[in-house]
């Protein structure tokens, strides 16, 4: 009848049992929480890379539309020109001082 315990002993094996218990249930949530702390973090730092690249792509597509738009410019500019001188030409025809001599 070794085996029988007292009821001091018995309520100090539950307390033992439940403090372990509350150490391990403490460790987890310490363990949880450094987890969504870090994977927080991490999210944080792509988020702020993802912003960067989208700044960066925005500049390009802007540098790029600047281009285009600069190119249509020119021969708009180039072809108001040509306008320009095929206006004068005819001026110079209605006005008598260019002929036109068929061969």
């Amino acid at each position: 009848m070794k085996d029988l315990k007292t009821p001091e002993e018995v309520a100090k094996i539950i307390e033992d049992i439940k403090e372990a218990f509350e150490d391990e249930i403490a460790d987890l949530m310490l363990q949880e929480r450094e987890q969504y702390e870090n994977e927080k973090a991490q999210f944080q730092k792509e988020k702020e890379e993802f912003r960067v690249e989208q700044e960066e792509f925005l500049r390009q597509a802007e540098e790029i539309a600047a281009e285009q738009l600069q190119k249509k410019n020119s021969k708009m500019e180039e072809m108001q020109g040509e306008l320009d001188n095929a206006l004068a030409e005819l001026q110079k025809y209605k006005s008598g001082e260019l002929r036109i001599y068929e061969a």
